[in-house]
């Protein structure tokens, strides 16, 4: 089932990235602090890459792992990933003291996510590397709880 969903999701990203012609729906201006070498925001997924995606009031447990912490220039929110049975990315609400993940179908649940970083106090940036030699930068607004962006960038140097 696992190796059906990465097959799966591989020809998705290669036919996205092989078919120019189609417009994106999910794409932004924004600044990329990881300096990709391909200009995140003229490459943006399909539609059909992008359906499913949610943002959910969630829980994590005391013990459960953070990594890739960051916190909002206001000090308002922090975000982090945790793949303690899956990987996932979370973020809290610091005034509040609640928690929300952020879901996608086309996220994989074996690859951990990183580079974790707040281009604005309301949108998040990270990625996620897809296949060995693809990844897909997101770029969410957490507080209209949308994907503003979902770019796939390849691991080539500058």
């Amino acid at each position: 089932m696992r190796l059906r969903l990465l097959l799966i999701l591989g020809i998705s990203f290669l036919a996205a990235c092989a078919n120019p012609s189609k417009t994106p729906t999910a794409t932004a201006t924004l600044p990329d602090p990881h300096h990709h070498v391909d200009d995140i925001n003229n490459n943006s997924l399909w539609q059909q890459n992008l359906e499913g995606f949610k943002i959910e009031e969630s829980s994590i447990e005391p013990e459960q792992q953070k990594d890739n912490i960051t916190v909002n220039p206001s000090r308002t929110m922090q975000a982090f990933s945790s793949c303690n049975h899956a990987c996932h990315v979370f973020f809290e609400d610091l005034s509040a003291g609640k928690v929300y993940e952020i879901q996608m179908p086309s996220f994989l649940p074996g690859r951990p996510f990183s580079s974790l970083d707040w281009v604005t106090d309301e949108v998040l940036v990270f990625d996620q590397w897809t296949q060995p030699h693809y990844g897909v930068h997101y770029a969410i607004n957490i507080h209209e709880k949308k994907l503003v962006l979902a770019s796939p960038f390849p691991d080539k140097l500058p």
